[in-house]
């Protein structure tokens, strides 16, 4: 079996070793030998840490308020428009459930997909959550490719 993740072309096809590779894995009833995993490292790939993260919804959270404020506030047509505009479209409002609050789980989302991100910027963390996951019995890797070895 071989699994790919190109960084450099499409960045969503990371892999979550600790769910969507065992995942995948167990959709062969079968069982499968090995599997290889081709990986694009990106040193430069941009994800958020924890903390970045933090401050980025508190930040978000504080604007998006605001605006709603201010358009509670406001009679101008002018301020009306374009507050309306920036509310109904903005990169906040995926984190925001259907009354406008923030979900929780949609937040615990991105803070795990900027985790398995960050995964990607190094061959070693990427090796190191596949040994922690406990797939295979063996390893071998180089720079873009990790062959798990003897997989039942």
């Amino acid at each position: 079996m071989i699994l790919i993740s190109d960084l450099h072309g499409a960045t969503q096809s990371v892999i979550d070793p600790t769910t969507e590779a065992i995942q995948i894995i167990g959709r062969f009833r079968g069982g499968v030998n090995t599997v290889t995993h081709i990986a694009s490292i990106r040193l430069d790939l941009e994800c958020m840490s924890t903390n970045e993260i933090d401050s980025w919804i508190q930040g978000a959270s504080h604007i998006f308020n605001g605006w709603k404020t201010q358009l509670a506030q406001t009679s101008n047509i002018g301020e009306r428009t374009l507050l309306q505009e920036v509310i109904g479209e903005n990169s906040y409002l995926p984190y925001l459930d259907a009354n406008g609050k923030t979900d929780s789980f949609l937040i615990a989302n991105l803070y795990k997909k900027e985790q398995v991100k960050r995964l990607y910027t190094s061959t070693n963390l990427l090796c190191c959550v596949y040994q922690q996951a406990e797939i295979g019995k063996g390893w071998k890797h180089d720079n873009r490719t990790i062959k798990i070895l003897k997989f039942k």
